[in-house]
């Protein structure tokens, strides 16, 4: 009986803190784009608890679709297949009902008509880190999960110039997003409720 009233409480727990139903609806879903170690997804699944609205990780959903991790993608056919499949899953991201929160993969916008998309779809934000704030971050995580980047599969970066060439290309990437975020020092939940109130402020183009 004990073990029954715990339960109830514990569901009673989880259905306060995971709204089902979104505080506000966005006119076009929120999408995040940052280069590895920015903790897009981190931050995407904070705005999606604090708001109810859905959460999409594009990555998780091309992995899923692939039966294969990313890393495994890029190494077997050098990224052909995952070009064609984050096309699709872009899409499909895009066009979910209700608009949720996206976290979108660091080479989401490489191809001109993803970026294009993204754009043109969606209310784009760039997480903003400096390249010292990245590289300390990539270093904890491939450290922790050796198989999440293909890009570091030998190993973690060593110093900031193992990943300036690539920083710099994305970063210019990301500069077409019509939003920034600047998120040195603030946390996931900060920085979640910042996007939400800017998104709030904006209208449906």
């Amino acid at each position: 009986m004990a073990a029954v009233r715990r339960t109830q409480l514990w569901d009673r727990v989880v259905d306060t803190y995971y709204d089902h139903h979104p505080l506000f609806i966005p006119a076009k879903p929120i999408a995040l784009i940052g280069f590895p170690g920015a903790e897009v997804p981190r931050i995407a699944g904070s705005m999606s608890m604090t708001t109810g609205l859905p959460l999409i990780e594009l990555e998780r959903w091309i992995e899923h679709e692939a039966g294969k991790s990313i890393p495994q993608l890029v190494l077997e056919d050098g990224g052909v297949s995952i070009r064609e499949l984050q096309s699709r899953m872009l899409l499909r991201a895009l066009e979910s009902r209700p608009p949720g929160v996206i976290a979108l993969g660091h080479r989401c916008m490489q191809l001109p008509e993803d970026r294009d998309l993204v754009l043109q779809r969606s209310h784009c934000f760039y997480i903003q880190r400096t390249i010292f704030e990245l590289f300390q971050a990539l270093r904890r995580e491939v450290e922790e999960f050796p198989a999440r980047y293909a890009e570091f599969i030998l190993g973690p970066p060593e110093s900031v110039h193992d990943i300036k060439a690539m920083f710099d290309a994305r970063d210019s990437e990301f500069r077409s997003a019509p939003h920034a975020v600047d998120a040195a020092g603030k946390s996931h939940t900060s920085l979640g409720r910042e996007i939400l109130e800017l998104v709030q402020t904006l209208g449906p183009d």
